[in-house]
C-alpha cells in the first residue's frame, strides 16, 4: 500500500452562533471543536475513497456520512483506519508537509471516529449499544478491550518509526520564559506603535494572568482593583476552556520592559479606542459595554492563534517559524 499525501485545505471558520430559536446541542460548540470534527470526517473520506475494499465499508457514495449503523460496529473499518493514519497518510501542508502523522494527532483522529459514531448510532439498537461500550470511560467490555487495544498498537508503530528515524516525537512549541518575554516586550516597546502596543499589553497581560493565550480577550475592567494591601491589580479572568472563573493579581513589574501598568499606559496612550454604542442581541435587548480591557482581540476569530503570530512575525526574515 503507498502513501497518501493530503492536499485538502482545512474547513473555514463557521460563520455567527445562530439567532432567535436557535438550538444548543450536547456537543462542543467552539470554532476549534467543529474544525477538528469537520477536518477528521475529510480523512474519513478520504481513507473510504482510498481502495476498493475500503469503500465497501460504507454506503454509497463511500464517506463518513453514508457510514450505517451496522457498519459502524465492523472492527474492519477501525482497524484499516488506524492502519490508514499510521502508515499511509501525510501531511499535504504546513512544518510536516509530507511526514507521516504523529502520535498525538492520529490517536485524536482515531478517537474521534470512534466518538461520532459512536453520537450518531450508540442508541440505535442492542447491537450497538453493546458495541459502543468500546468508547466508555472505564471499560472492561470486550468492545473496550479491542478498541484500546487497535490504538495501542497504532501508537506503537509510529512512535518506533518516529524513534528509528530520529524525528522528533514531541510536537510541542518550545517554550517561551520569563526572559524571553522580558526581550519580546523591550522590543515592542522600542518600536513604539500602536500595533506593537496592543502585542505588548496582550503579550504581558497573558503572562501576569497564567492564563491560556485566549483569555486576555475576555477581560474586563469590570472587577478590576487596586489592592492596597498586597500592592497588586487584581480581579475576575473567565476561563473559557474550563467555564470557571480564576483571580489573577498583576504586581509592580520589577523592570520597566516587564511592567504590566506601564505597558497599559502605552497601549491607553498610543491606541485611538472607539467609544463603544450599545447594541441590540438577537431579542431586542440593549447589550451593554463589556468594558474589555484589549477590545482588539474581540475583532480576531482566536486571541491566541492571533498572538502566536505576532511572536513569529518578530522572528528575522527567512528564518524558520518567521510569518513574513
Amino acid at each position: 500500500m503507498g502513501t497518501i499525501v493530503d492536499d485538502g485545505a482545512m474547513p473555514q471558520r463557521r460563520s455567527g452562533n445562530g439567532g432567535v430559536g436557535s438550538s444548543i446541542t450536547g456537543e462542543g460548540q467552539s470554532d476549534s471543536w467543529i474544525k477538528g470534527k469537520t477536518n477528521v470526517r475529510r480523512l474519513v473520506n478520504m481513507f473510504l475513497g482510498s481502495t476498493e475494499e475500503r469503500k465497501k465499508l460504507a454506503g454509497s457514495p463511500p464517506t463518513f456520512d453514508t457510514i450505517t449503523a451496522d457498519q459502524a460496529c465492523n472492527h474492519k473499518l477501525y482497524e484499516e483506519f488506524a492502519g490508514f493514519l499510521a502508515n499511509e497518510y501525510k501531511c499535504g501542508a504546513g512544518k510536516n508537509k509530507d511526514k507521516h502523522l504523529k502520535v498525538g494527532p492520529a490517536v485524536h483522529y482515531f478517537n474521534s471516529l470512534g466518538k461520532q459514531l459512536s453520537d450518531k448510532y450508540k442508541n440505535e439498537n442492542d447491537k450497538t449499544k453493546y458495541f459502543f461500550t468500546c468508547k466508555d470511560v472505564n471499560g472492561s467490555s470486550d468492545p473496550w478491550l479491542w478498541f484500546n487495544g487497535v490504538r495501542s498498537n497504532m501508537h506503537g508503530i509510529i512512535f518506533e518509526r518516529a524513534a528509528k528515524r530520529g524525528e522528533e516525537i514531541d510536537a510541542s512549541a518550545p517554550a517561551i520564559y520569563l526572559t524571553h518575554v522580558h526581550k519580546i516586550s523591550e522590543a515592542l516597546m522600542k518600536e513604539g506603535s500602536d500595533h506593537s502596543a496592543i502585542v505588548n499589553i496582550t503579550l504581558l497581560t497573558t503572562w501576569y494572568t497564567g492564563g491560556r493565550p485566549c483569555e486576555p480577550a475576555y477581560l474586563s475592567l469590570r472587577g478590576m482593583q487596586d489592592d492596597d494591601e498586597f500592592r497588586v491589580t487584581k480581579g475576575p479572568l473567565p476561563q473559557i476552556k474550563t467555564k470557571k472563573i480564576k483571580v489573577f493579581s498583576i504586581p509592580p513589574g520589577a523592570k520597566r520592559h516587564m511592567s504590566w501598568h506601564l505597558v497599559w499606559g502605552d497601549y491607553l496612550a498610543l491606541v485611538h479606542r472607539q467609544p463603544v454604542e450599545a447594541e441590540e442581541d438577537e431579542f431586542g435587548e440593549k447589550v451593554p459595554d463589556a468594558l474589555w480591557i484589549i477590545p482588539e482581540l474581540q475583532q480576531v476569530d482566536n486571541s491566541g492563534t492571533w498572538l502566536g503570530n505576532q511572536l513569529k512575525a518578530l522572528l528575522p526574515q527567512g528564518r524558520g517559524g518567521s510569518s513574513r
